[in-house]
């Protein structure tokens, strides 16, 4: 869109955090109960765990950890 800008330029133009790094990690897993429910699985049906970490130098930004359906997870990245 015109005049719109990506959250990273935002931050870097407007508060001065530059996001220098990120690292994600991706394992699978077994759904726990409440899992399972909120995925529309059933408890121990296969799973996968993210986790993304996003850094300025040393000083940690954001932490997320997520569980994603197994059966419907696809992964993409653009550089």
């Amino acid at each position: 869109k015109k005049g719109s800008r990506s959250i990273k330029m935002t931050l870097e133009n407007e508060f001065g955090i530059k996001i220098t790094h990120g690292k994600e990690l991706f394992y699978p897993c077994k759904l726990d109960t409440s899992e399972a429910k909120f995925l529309g699985l059933n408890e121990e049906d296969l799973g996968m765990k993210v986790e993304r970490t996003v850094f300025q130098g040393s000083k940690v930004l954001e932490y997320t950890k997520s569980t994603v359906r197994g059966d419907r997870f696809v992964y993409t990245t653009n550089f």
